[in-house]
């Protein structure tokens, strides 16, 4: 094999295996915009329904029906990535999971709706 060969070989090689790294940062950077985007909706979700109420839309922007179609989904896609198997992930979906609680419309639940919120996240 010539010297010309084996370094061909070797770039090939190197970029093999390089491949999997760039794909891995790829979707770990997916994951820190899905994290971001959720939270982004969670905190102005119950603006954008009140709005939308407002605007004459028939849309009920009621604390039941933003748990339902709105805050619930949001969080479960939150407390997935908190199982994910990359700690920068689960330690930053941690972070918002918990910042999402403290947004002022959950902060007037009960406690029977808080236990939902528990039970369904």
């Amino acid at each position: 094999m010539s010297l010309k060969t084996r370094s061909n070989y070797e770039d090939e090689e190197m970029s093999v295996q390089a491949e999997p790294q760039k794909l891995s940062a790829s979707y770990q950077q997916i994951a820190f915009q899905i994290l971001d985007l959720c939270h982004t909706l969670h905190v102005k979700g119950a603006t954008i329904y009140r709005s939308w109420a407002d605007g004459g839309a028939n849309i009920d922007a009621s604390l039941p029906a933003l748990w339902n179609h709105c805050w619930r989904p949001l969080l479960q896609c939150i407390a997935r990535l908190c199982c994910d198997c990359r700690r920068q992930v689960r330690t930053q979906a941690l972070n918002f999971l918990v910042r999402a609680f403290l947004i002022p419309e959950m902060q007037v639940m009960e406690g029977k709706q808080w236990f939902e919120v528990l039970m369904k996240i």
